[in-house]
């Protein structure tokens, strides 16, 4: 099953509210896992039940985010992302204002020795949180509705989680702290 690098925001109860409702109406994966910022996705070169590899994974993730104190993320807009073919979901993601550039350097930063091969080099890495998935008119309309209505949500990324997708639902298997 694979393995997966993630910051998980800790929202307000207020926020987390907000999004949960959003997502149990419009994500397929709203029950899979919460809401998140994906830095490494689906590692499937990595068996989570060989401790060696989780053990190297684990390792290499401290070593990279060593340096990487917790930080505070600002979501102020909802925005569509469209599907990578036209038979797909088209998606609506909330885009953090602030904290933006602290994601994109951790997941560049996760992105290199084991997991250099891991990075999608045909897409471009925007850290977001999905809030939902489904037909593009739909996502416009959501992120548009979302941006005239929605105040800012404020989180906070003190770990990243190392996770396997199995069974239907996310596991974490290692939870590294931010300094």
């Amino acid at each position: 099953m694979p393995v997966f690098v993630l910051a998980i925001p800790e929202f307000s109860e207020t926020d987390s509210a907000r999004i949960e409702a959003i997502r149990a109406e419009h994500d397929p994966q709203h029950t899979l896992v919460p809401p998140q910022v994906t830095l490494v996705f689906a590692i499937d070169s990595i068996d989570a039940s060989d401790a060696h590899a989780m053990r190297t994974l684990e390792a290499h993730t401290r070593i990279a985010t060593a340096r990487q104190r917790a930080f505070d993320v600002v979501f102020r807009a909802a925005t569509l992302y469209p599907a990578s073919t036209p038979t797909e979901d088209d998606y609506t993601f909330l885009v953090p204002d602030e904290g933006n550039s602290r994601l994109i350097r951790l997941h560049d930063a996760l992105h290199t020795g084991m997991l250099a091969t891991e990075r999608r080099l045909d897409l471009p890495y925007v850290p977001h949180v999905t809030i939902a998935r489904g037909t593009p008119p739909a996502m416009a309309t959501l992120a548009t509705t979302w941006n005239a209505e929605e105040p800012p949500i404020q989180a906070r990324i003190a770990a990243l989680d190392i996770v396997e997708l199995a069974s239907g639902a996310a596991t974490t298997l290692v939870r590294v702290a931010l300094a």
